[in-house]
């Protein structure tokens, strides 16, 4: 399990992954150097998963735009591909308005494979991050 966290405002150009500067908590059993199933590296926007299973991801940010009338749009990604169903989309009317977003999913990893995941900007324009987490676990 790990959860990643952003605490400081922070642009995303539109298609780049949100980076997550840090970890708060951290199982051993996720730790790659352990033999692991995951490999992140603080201020990396990208979740290595190297072990077959099911991995529950959940992400929650808080978003913001200089720039009135601009969509935010975020989605979970594996492979650098938006998981289907995790979009998330709110229109800031006013410039530094803030929205809040959030979505979880279900990630399989099949035998042989590993995936990796990630929280991105799938919209056409830069937001700002003013804080998110990221939580990964493994489920089954």
């Amino acid at each position: 399990m790990i959860n990643a966290y952003v605490t400081i405002p922070v642009p995303v150009a539109a298609g780049a992954n949100v980076l997550f500067p840090g970890s708060r908590a951290r199982t051993n059993g996720s730790c790659h150097c352990n033999g692991g199933w995951l490999t992140h590296e603080d201020g990396s926007g990208q979740f290595l998963i190297s072990r077959p299973g099911v991995y529950l991801v959940g992400v929650g940010a808080q978003v913001t735009s200089a720039v009135a009338a601009t969509d935010a749009t975020l989605a979970i990604t594996t492979n650098g591909e938006a998981l289907a169903g995790t979009t998330m989309a709110e229109t800031i009317a006013a410039a530094d308005d803030v929205a809040q977003l959030a979505t979880t999913a279900l990630v399989r990893v099949p035998c042989g494979a590993s995936i990796t995941v990630g929280l991105a900007n799938v919209g056409t324009t830069e937001i700002t991050i003013n804080a998110a987490s990221l939580v990964l676990v493994r489920v089954a």
